[in-house]
C-alpha cells in the first residue's frame, strides 16, 4: 500500500513539473519534458503492478453521478459543503450547551424581601 501512495504522490509531483515545463517549453526543453514523461510512465506501470495489494472503496453514487456526465469533483464539493454545515450547527449546539451550563453554574439568590411573591 505504501507503495501505491508513494509513487501516485511521485505521479502528482511529475504531472506538475510536466506542466511547468510545458508552459515554459523552449527548444532544449524537449529531453527534460520527455524525461518527465517517461518518468510518469514508470510511476504508473509501478501502481499499476502493486494494484491488487490495495483495497478500496467507490460510493455506487460517485459511480452513477460520474456514468451520468457528472464530474466527481461536484460530489466532493457537495460533501465538503455537508461537513461544513454540520460542523456548524455542531458549534452553535457547543454554543447553547456552554449557555446553559453557565446558566446552570450561577448561584440561586434569594429575591429580594420586597418582591412580589406570586
Amino acid at each position: 500500500m505504501s507503495q501505491v501512495l508513494t509513487d501516485l504522490e511521485q505521479v502528482l509531483e511529475t504531472l506538475r513539473e510536466i506542466q511547468i515545463k510545458a508552459e515554459d517549453f523552449k527548444d532544449g526543453t524537449q529531453e527534460d519534458f520527455n524525461l518527465k514523461i517517461n518518468q510518469t510512465i514508470d510511476y504508473l506501470r509501478s501502481i499499476d503492478e502493486n494494484a491488487e495489494q490495495v483495497q478500496f472503496f467507490i460510493p455506487a453514487y460517485l459511480i452513477r453521478h460520474v456514468d451520468e456526465g457528472g464530474n466527481p469533483g461536484d460530489i466532493l464539493k457537495q460533501k465538503l459543503a455537508e461537513i461544513q454545515n454540520n460542523l456548524y450547527k455542531l458549534g452553535a449546539r457547543r454554543a447553547a450547551a456552554k449557555r446553559f451550563a453557565d446558566i446552570l453554574d450561577k448561584p440561586i439568590v434569594d429575591p429580594p424581601s420586597d418582591a412580589p411573591l406570586g
